[in-house]
């Protein structure tokens, strides 16, 4: 049981993790037992606005293109080096757990992977 703190456990919503200097996480606290409000909701309210101005310029595809570039760029890292013996399937599927353990989207994940160059 809470005493100062509100419980709130939603369905559908996913806990991520910051780490944060302590002299913002110390206001942070103060500021919302003193207000009666939470941490996540200050913070979903500064994503959410930061989300909409980014999205204005920055589609899910434009990322998603990125981070295919990033994957083919340390492919071509990986093929060339003389110390990995690592496949094209295994580095596709060193891809895929790192992008599962992100808890990204399945739908995602299939598209990055289906954008790598052998």
């Amino acid at each position: 049981m809470t005493i100062l703190k509100k419980e709130a456990q939603r369905e559908g919503y996913k806990l991520i993790g910051a780490s944060l200097p302590s002299r913002i996480h110390n206001y942070l606290t103060l500021y919302t037992l003193a207000r009666g409000t939470t941490k996540t909701k200050i913070i979903k309210e500064l994503l959410q606005a930061w989300i909409k101005s980014v999205r204005k310029s920055t589609t899910d595809d434009d990322l998603i293109k990125e981070i295919v570039a990033k994957a083919n760029d340390r492919w071509q890292k990986e093929k060339n080096s003389k110390k990995s013996h690592k496949t094209f399937d295994q580095f596709c599927i060193d891809l895929q757990k790192e992008l599962v353990a992100r808890d990204m989207l399945d739908i995602y994940i299939k598209l990055v992977v289906a954008g790598l160059n052998k």
